[in-house]
């Protein structure tokens, strides 16, 4: 658990520009978290391999996914693959 005023300031858009990210429009950076001012607002956190966590606050919404692209590189043509460390 984190302070509610925790979440509400390293969310908050600390630049002015926006763009598009996948169907995501207004995307912007906060402090360590991607924010989207488009309605519904959201906040989001990319993580290496495809590891995600998005939050909607106005919906009670928050989806974390933990996955490793990496491990199922086997399942797509080589030159779809993402680069790994090994």
């Amino acid at each position: 658990m984190v302070p509610e005023s925790w979440v509400g300031s390293v969310t908050r858009p600390q630049f002015a520009w926006r763009m598009t990210v996948g169907p995501l429009p207004r995307v912007t950076y906060g402090m360590l978290w991607w924010v989207s001012d488009a309605d519904p607002a959201a906040f989001f956190a990319w993580g290496y391999g495809g590891q995600f966590v998005y939050v909607v606050p106005s919906r009670d919404l928050v989806i974390v996914a933990t996955t490793d692209w990496c491990s199922s590189a086997k399942s797509r043509p080589r030159s779809s693959q993402p680069k790994c460390l090994a």
